[in-house]
């Protein structure tokens, strides 16, 4: 994949510019999150935007 230069303020992936907001999540989940961010060699924050989006389907991990 090739490296994307970033200019503050433009829109890389989508339509509008990413902003900062606040999710409470416990420790579990925050650190699932997490492991499967990086292992799809992504930031959480993107790793949520395409999950959101429905880019891939993801499994609950809870009760196990």
């Amino acid at each position: 994949m090739k490296k994307i230069k970033r200019t503050k303020d433009i829109p890389v992936f989508y339509d509008e510019v990413k902003k900062g907001h606040e999710i409470m999540l416990t420790d579990t989940a925050w650190n699932d999150l997490k492991t499967r961010a990086k292992a799809k060699k992504l930031s959480v924050s993107e790793y949520v935007e395409r999950w959101i989006r429905g880019v891939w389907d993801s499994v609950p991990t809870h009760n196990k």
